[in-house]
């Protein structure tokens, strides 16, 4: 079940960061760097393919920010829940391995506990990324271009009062 999930939400991953990689050409991205991200993947390397598209999206001026934004905050909400799946299957082995009293303590249990740990710290730096653009989605980009002192704290106070009904 957990795998199939897991390849459903790598599925759902790709269509999004595909259509990320296809904002990006039309916004200007030179070729060979969008043959890069799109190299990424497809050796499904999610977490570094959001970096570099983070960093586009901060330095590209002819993107649609608030669709990248829209885009950004459901692929890493998509990549924090496909690492969470990771860390259920991962756990399970684990406690398999610990039960069987001739596989604990071997190289291979040590190395799937340090993949864990692996995984939690990235799941760790992913749901810190995911909240701040489930936050600036929230947030309309207009008023800050319409006013340079514009504070969006009644909004974002707003936003929060919602999410607690």
């Amino acid at each position: 079940m957990t795998a199939n999930l897991l390849a459903d939400q790598h599925a759902r991953l790709n269509v999004l960061s595909k259509e990320m990689c296809e904002s990006f050409v039309v916004g200007g991205l030179e070729p060979l760097k969008a043959e890069k991200l799109t190299h990424l993947l497809h050796e499904k390397e999610y977490q570094e393919f959001l970096e570099i598209s983070r960093g586009y999206v901060n330095s590209m001026a002819f993107l649609d920010q608030e669709q990248m934004v829209q885009l950004l905050n459901q692929t890493y909400g998509l990549l924090a829940d496909s690492l969470n799946v990771e860390m259920k299957i991962l756990k399970r082995k684990l406690n398999t391995m610990e039960a069987d009293a001739k596989q604990a303590g071997t190289p291979a249990h040590d190395k799937a506990i340090n993949h864990y740990a692996s995984l939690e710290r990235n799941k760790k730096h992913v749901m810190i990324i995911s909240s701040e653009y489930r936050i600036a989605a929230t947030l309309k980009l207009q008023p800050f271009l319409d006013d340079p002192k514009h504070d969006a704290t009644e909004a974002y106070k707003a936003v929060l009062g919602e999410g607690k009904k």
